[in-house]
């Protein structure tokens, strides 16, 4: 396969830290290739990873704007189509029917055929019912049901894939940022599609058929740009291939069984750039005990071994899975809750109807700047302290502030700015999760990501559907946002502690 990959003659050099037989040990790349150093970290800047990572994240935009348009335009389709509350919750909640049902086997898939070709497929099949949304709304409440699960059909496979491919294209060391920049499409993506309220009300069919295009847009540039591993990326340097596959995994791994590996990878191979100095040590293992404090007691990795990954309803057994589990759960139940009830909350309290998306999509702009931040100082910090501290210090962030501004907005009489402030600290403070949950799937399963997220994905994306009918129940029969933010209050607090309790981010499944 090597061959295929690059017509010119190849060299197969040993690499640490990857998981497998004994051929796995090794890995072919372009003998013709520069090689700027053979030890320390290739650059970022230019770099094929940086051209993943770029794929991926407009990707996600996209994603995202065809998920939120509808949370916008509802509000001019409802007076066009005349809908109740509780059917415009139908329409906004159907998408989640379709979503939730291809988690799994979009991480399957990924892991099987590759993420990119996964990727492009299911960005293609969602545009395509993006373009018929306008005609099947015109048409029947239950043909815009059945096109909205479609359209979650193909977004069911993003995640997934895009994971698969972050678990394979960067090193531990950018895995933090990689996931927080790749997830921070999603509020772009959402950022987008709430601007975009004043030409809804305009012209609410022309933006779907706008969105859609970008889609088909996006297909055509991945065929060219966006590979599922950087081996099989036909112009990456030797450099940044080796730099890659030597530490995307080896930091997870056990410490005294890399440097036997790397002794006998050297002895078949010969001496190679990726065997040259010592292993790297695990940030657990260096400066201060930290499970003598009581910091560590909640942050610190059960003792054992990686052990083969079992089947799915086995994993839903294992505490570690429930943990994340609860996090994403309660996490996704207050942010679907603000991003597709948000802009029905600020029109029930003032807003102008017209300019209700600009309002609404303020909060994701410092939610945006914070993600990046923060995601950039959990990699510094994870060479501090134990990244499952790292981990469980972002998911206390990401669920802890918001339990607590849905609880001020339960106490305090509902006003258009204070009420925009509360929601602003929510959602910028949720942007922790990227950092907590999300990337902690790739550490737990790094050689499974994408069917690992697939399936914690998979009950994250309950609350969408089960939120969305729970507020539209509400709404219809008391009229009170206190009663629905409460029930958010309630989730937010139990996944936090679930989490805190469950939560580990070493090396569980080979």
């Amino acid at each position: 396969r090597a061959t295929k990959m690059w017509p010119q003659q190849v060299r197969y050099v040993p690499v640490s830290g990857r998981e497998g037989d004994d051929e796995g040990d090794v890995i072919a790349v372009p003998e013709s290739t520069p090689s700027k150093a053979d030890n320390g970290p290739a650059p970022f800047w230019g770099s094929r990873r940086m051209m993943c990572l770029l794929v991926c994240w407009v990707a996600n935009i996209v994603c995202y704007v065809d998920r939120s348009n509808v949370s916008v335009a509802i509000i001019s389709m409802s007076k066009e189509l005349q809908w109740s509350q509780e059917e415009q919750f139908d329409v906004l909640g159907s998408f989640f029917y379709g979503y939730i049902s291809t988690q799994i086997l979009g991480g399957k898939l990924a892991e099987r055929y590759g993420a990119s070709p996964m990727l492009q497929l299911a960005v293609f099949v969602w545009s395509l019912f993006t373009m018929l949304t306008p005609v099947a709304a015109r048409s029947s409440l239950w043909a815009l049901y059945l096109v909205r699960v479609c359209v979650g059909l193909g977004e069911g496979f993003t995640l997934p894939c895009i994971h698969a491919a972050v678990a394979r294209w960067f090193p531990l060391s950018e895995r933090t940022r990689a996931v927080a920049v790749v997830t921070s499409g999603q509020l772009i993506g959402t950022v987008i599609a709430l601007g975009s309220s004043p030409a809804m009300a305009w012209d609410w069919a022309a933006m779907f058929y706008i969105y859609a295009v970008l889609g088909f847009v996006w297909v055509l540039v991945a065929r060219l740009t966006f590979f599922s591993t950087p081996e099989q990326h036909p112009t990456i340097s030797r450099d940044e291939c080796v730099y890659i596959a030597r530490n995307r995994e080896a930091i997870g791994a056990d410490n005294s069984e890399l440097k036997k590996r790397d002794s006998s990878n050297a002895a078949s191979h010969g001496p190679g750039p990726a065997s040259n100095g010592p292993s790297p040590s695990p940030a657990h293992t260096r400066g201060r005990d930290w499970s003598k404090t009581p910091f560590g007691m909640c942050c610190t990795d059960d003792d054992g071994q990686a052990r083969p990954l079992p089947a799915w309803h086995r994993l839903l057994l294992e505490k570690p899975i429930l943990g994340a589990i609860a996090a994403l759960f309660a996490h996704n139940w207050g942010w679907y809750l603000l991003q597709l009830g948000m802009p029905k909350y600020l029109v029930a309290i003032g807003a102008d109807e017209e300019l209700v998306g600009l309002y609404a999509l303020l909060p994701y702009i410092p939610m945006f700047l914070f993600d990046l931040g923060w995601s950039w100082y959990a990699d510094i910090l994870s060479q501090r302290i134990p990244l499952v501290g790292v981990r469980k210090l972002s998911q206390a962030i990401a669920l802890g502030v918001p339990a607590l501004s849905f609880f001020v907005l339960v106490l305090v009489p509902p006003a258009l700015w204070s009420s925009m402030i509360i929601l602003t600290v929510s959602v910028t403070a949720s942007a922790c999760t990227h950092s907590g949950v999300w990337a902690n799937v790739i550490d737990i399963a790094p050689q499974h990501a994408g069917y690992l997220l697939g399936i914690v994905n998979s009950a994250g994306t309950l609350p969408g559907m089960l939120g969305a009918k729970t507020t539209g129940f509400l709404l219809d029969r008391t009229g009170m946002w206190a009663d629905v933010f409460t029930v958010a209050l309630f989730f937010e607090l139990a996944g936090l502690l679930l989490y805190l309790f469950w939560g580990q981010a070493r090396v569980l499944y080979t």
